[in-house]
């Protein structure tokens, strides 16, 4: 079944030419699984994102040169929100598989790894 879901994701982004898969509804246990089957299936072809996840906002105009800003002068801030935002999804003992996600769904793997 995780393999048909994986499937379906793809299948659905390839046919309308999406760049980004976004998962949603499925029970916390299987997210994991199945963000690894996407991307076995679709290797690094699509960003893919969950429900919930760290990731920040495109900014409309109005905030776009504030969040700019932000993100210079700011980065570890930004990524300690981030870090924060991504451990507020898992609940008692899930906390620590935050730290268990590869690297290229931390967080602090894309903008705001640029200044490291």
């Amino acid at each position: 079944m995780l393999l048909d879901m994986a499937h379906c994701y793809v299948d659905i982004a390839k046919k309308y030419r999406h760049s980004a898969i976004f998962v949603q509804d499925i029970p916390f246990e299987s997210v994991i699984p199945l963000l690894e089957t996407i991307r076995e299936i679709s290797g690094e072809e699509y960003y893919v994102m969950l429900h919930g996840d760290p990731t920040w906002p495109i900014p409309n105009g109005d905030d776009m040169m504030d969040f700019s800003v932000r993100l210079y002068e700011e980065t570890d801030k930004l990524r300690e929100e981030s870090e924060a935002k991504l451990n507020a999804g898992y609940d008692g003992e899930d906390e620590d598989r935050a730290r268990t996600l590869p690297k290229s769904d931390r967080p602090d793997s894309g903008i705001l790894s640029a200044r490291k």
